[in-house]
């Protein structure tokens, strides 16, 4: 499994470079895990996130937020 995490220069909302938040992580179907940090929002972040054919969980520390069936 290929464990990344997102740096400021690929986000794309102007909030997710300003400091706090939360922290989520999100798997892939090519099994990479891509950790998220200054999440503001995090069940607007999900909805948007999980509405991609190629992302199969995300997760908030241990909590499973989103799991895709198959």
């Amino acid at each position: 499994m290929k464990e990344l995490y997102s740096k400021d220069l690929n986000r794309t909302n102007p909030l997710s470079v300003v400091p706090g938040g939360e922290e989520v992580s999100v798997l892939y179907i090519d099994n990479a895990l891509i950790h998220y940090d200054k999440i503001k929002n995090v069940s607007a972040y999900v909805k948007k996130v999980s509405a991609a054919d190629n992302v199969m969980e995300v997760r908030q520390g241990n909590q499973i937020l989103f799991k895709r069936n198959v």
